[in-house]
């Protein structure tokens, strides 16, 4: 049923392979998909007022399938003890990274998962995904179903 609902959609990404999707709150999910590249996309869906479909943002990150073991050994972590800290940094370069960190917003725990980029001197936060602590099982379940396709072009 979810690849139908992926197709009927559009992927953004032509050659997608969804993989994954995790209910985000009651108007937004996150989609987990394996590009023919052989990154992976963590994207942001949307459900409009009188849309059924969910439709893709803005919102959203490419990971490399190196990435993925550490995220989920962090959110595991967590999951077992929510006081664990984790701030992870991937393919740093001098004007942009990648990190998945986790921060707190009106009293809740945040995760990010975005990238960096340099401006004056300093990162900046840039595209990525957020979700709340809530719903860290489900989306360390999802990163889990990855592993299934590492290695094998979509």
């Amino acid at each position: 049923m979810e690849e139908k609902i992926e197709t009927a959609v559009g992927n953004i990404f032509a050659n997608a392979k969804p993989v994954a999707t995790v209910k985000k709150n009651s108007l937004e999910e996150i989609r987990i998909s394996v590009l023919k590249n052989n990154k992976i996309d963590l994207r942001v869906y949307f459900y409009f007022p009188n849309d059924p479909l969910a439709r893709p943002t803005k919102k959203g990150v490419w990971l490399s399938f190196a990435h993925i073991s550490p995220i989920i050994a962090a959110f595991e972590k967590f999951i077992a003890d929510p006081k664990q800290e984790f701030n992870l940094e991937f393919d740093a370069t001098d004007k942009n990274k990648i990190v998945a960190y986790l921060s707190d917003f009106k009293g809740a725990k945040v995760i990010h998962i975005r990238t960096f980029y340099l401006k004056d001197g300093a990162f900046l936060p840039g595209r990525g995904i957020s979700f709340s602590a809530t719903v860290m099982k489900d989306m360390c379940a999802a990163l889990q179903k990855l592993k299934a396709f590492e290695g094998v072009v979509a």
